[in-house]
């Protein structure tokens, strides 16, 4: 009996394995065409998560590997154990993504340390989307920005496997911790660039209320309110720059990130501090200077502490961070009410604008220790109560001046001769301020530009052209370079002299702008008689058969003037980005140069273009 069953056993055993061995590869799925909607697709589900390993893109083709599913967006602490920290692998199945979306991209902020991310199209096909800096096994070698970044995946696949590789050595708490909503591209730009004008204007408003208040603080030095107030919103704007990400376009190293997230957990505690000392100024106590004492001998000890411990540990303690804010703020409240009971002026309209404050503060910390919730607003609610009081603070000012100036006529009169000066001078120093924009604009315009042909100078070429190059490596774009130089042009200075030479060249650039170029498009005189032209996005193809025809234009236009009729040629040389495999400006301008030596050589009045002879090289 036992020989009979035992076959069967071994045959139950093997497909219970099967099974276990399949669910453990199994990759969640999401449909496009059924969860999209008013054209968003939201990542948030079940994804599959590979603990300490990064599976080969073959691998997990092939399905290879063994996985384990998590809900995204969620974080991963490193006080549940070693293997939160160190290097895992998101994955997540999207099917029927053209059938959605023209051209789908994703915005990507909440994404903890450095990550890497793919799409294995359902064909065999890899795409590379996009890093946010270098992902690495050891933390040394691991390098991560926190600035925003949009995926975009490709506009002709249809399905496909999402993979993010993340290295995670520094941060407590990492994995995806927002949000991934799948738009169109052109949807996510929009976004991006609608809190950059969103973020532009709160800086705008912080900046005013600094400046205003110093100013006011330097016509009245005793009002020392006004100079806590502009400190307030300095170390305020501050904060939210650095916790916004997008100071990192501008600091693009690699140990930055560490610097600033250092100093932006220390700027957690010092606004507190300033609004301590703001509400002590207004509404003093006998214990105004020994609590003083002790918030600044907080922070130094913040400081201390935060500058001695790992980026792991400071993180780890950010509740204690924000328990010590969070006291802080009470402790206002509770002055605010004090000076409320003793009816001190202005402690009603204080309390209605600092309650706020409190509630967005309780707002952010739940916000940051939840992965489905993530509005931030009290950077935002610190400015408008800054704004409120630099107003108010601004009103009393103006108050002041009103009741000085109906103490007697004559000390009236005395204002109005002095305020119509001040308005004078100020008339004087705007017609100044405009002179001198008018000149930095014409200086500017002259620096950038060649005297005689109105053109782009060398220098203004060199700096768009790497810019330009950049964005077409990184949007895999075409770009086109074309040098041009004309044909014998030392023999038309030798024989109608200089100044001729130069009305040649006034009209070749006057010919070249009035073609049918692209406003993107760039024109430069690159020296002498050469001239070099940039085509943005532009094969080529479609960049020989424009400069064919300006080789052809020009010829058939004479140079008219005192002197006979002088009939331009020139001659062309062009070189692609990506087909000459250049890897940078030199390399692309050595290609056209080439060309143009070769169009040189066969005749003259022709165009030429340089193509590798090495194949390309597939990633």
């Amino acid at each position: 009996m036992l020989q009979l069953y035992r076959p069967f056993t071994t045959l139950l055993f093997c497909i219970l394995c099967l099974q276990a061995y399949a669910s453990n590869t199994q990759i969640p799925q999401i449909d496009a065409a059924d969860s999209a909607f008013h054209g968003r697709l939201s990542l948030s589900g079940t994804w599959a998560l590979v603990r300490n390993d990064w599976p080969t893109l073959k691998d997990i083709q092939r399905g290879t590997f063994t996985t384990e599913n998590i809900e995204i967006p969620g974080f991963l602490h490193a006080g549940t154990g070693e293997q939160s920290h160190g290097h895992n692998t998101f994955l997540v199945r999207i099917s029927n993504l053209n059938q959605t979306f023209v051209s789908p991209a994703v915005n990507i902020y909440e994404l903890r340390e450095a990550w890497r991310a793919w799409w294995i199209d359902d064909s065999g096909e890899y795409s590379f989307l996009g890093e946010s800096g270098k992902i690495s096994k050891t933390p040394a070698d691991q390098q991560q920005q926190t600035q925003p970044y949009l995926l975009e995946f490709p506009s002709d696949s249809a399905s496909g496997t999402l993979v993010i590789y993340q290295s995670s050595h520094h941060l407590f708490s990492t994995g995806i911790t927002s949000e991934l909503t799948v738009t169109e591209k052109d949807d996510a730009l929009r976004a991006i660039l609608t809190d950059l004008a969103a973020r532009f204007l709160f800086f705008g408003v912080g900046l005013f209320v600094i400046i205003q208040n110093l100013v006011f603080f330097a016509q009245r030095r005793k009002e020392t309110v006004l100079l806590i107030l502009a400190a307030f919103a300095f170390i305020t704007l501050a904060r939210s720059a650095l916790s916004s990400g997008y100071v990192d376009y501008f600091i693009n190293q690699p140990g930055f990130f560490f610097y600033s997230i250092r100093l932006e957990y220390i700027l957690i505690i010092f606004p507190g501090i300033m609004a301590l000392q703001l509400i002590l100024t207004v509404f003093p106590i006998a214990q105004s200077k020994p609590m003083l004492y002790a918030s600044y001998l907080l922070l130094g000890m913040t400081i201390l502490l935060t500058s001695q411990m790992s980026v792991t540990q400071m993180t780890q303690y950010l509740p204690v961070y924000q328990a010590a804010i969070f006291v802080i703020g009470l402790t206002c409240i509770a002055l605010i009410c004090r000076g409320l009971l003793h009816k001190a002026d202005g402690a009603r309209s204080f309390l209605l604008a600092f309650t706020p404050i409190m509630i967005a503060v309780a707002n952010d910390i739940i916000a940051n220790r939840s992965p489905h919730y993530s509005f931030y607003c009290a950077d935002y609610a610190i400015f408008i109560f800054l704004f409120l009081q630099s107003q108010i603070q601004a009103s009393r000012f103006v108050s002041a001046l009103d009741t000085a100036e109906h103490l007697t006529e004559n000390l009236h009169e005395e204002v109005r001769i002095k305020t119509e000066e001040l308005s004078r001078q100020n008339s004087l120093l705007t017609e100044k301020t405009q002179d001198l924009e008018k000149q930095h604009s014409q200086i500017k315009l002259l620096s950038e530009t060649d005297h005689l042909t109105g053109l782009y100078n060398r220098q203004t070429l060199e700096s768009h052209a790497k810019l330009m190059i950049q964005l077409a490596f990184t949007y895999n774009q075409p770009l086109s370079l074309v040098m041009m130089d004309l044909d014998n042009f030392k023999q038309i200075n030798d024989r109608f002299g200089h100044m001729v030479g130069d009305e040649c060249l006034i009209f070749t650039a006057s010919y070249l702008r009035g073609y049918k170029l692209r406003k993107r498009d760039i024109l430069a005189r690159f020296g002498g008689e050469e001239l070099v032209i940039i085509l943005n996005d532009t094969s080529l193809e479609v960049a020989r058969e424009i400069t064919q025809a300006l080789c052809e234009g020009l010829a058939s236009q004479p140079v008219t003037g005192d002197h006979p009729d002088i009939h331009l040629t020139a001659s062309f040389g062009i070189a692609e980005l990506h087909s000459s495999r250049s890897s940078n400006l030199k390399d692309l301008f050595r290609c056209a140069d080439l060309a143009l030596y070769r169009a040189k050589q066969n005749g003259r009045n022709r165009v030429e273009s340089y193509r590798a002879n090495r194949p390309a090289i597939k990633l």
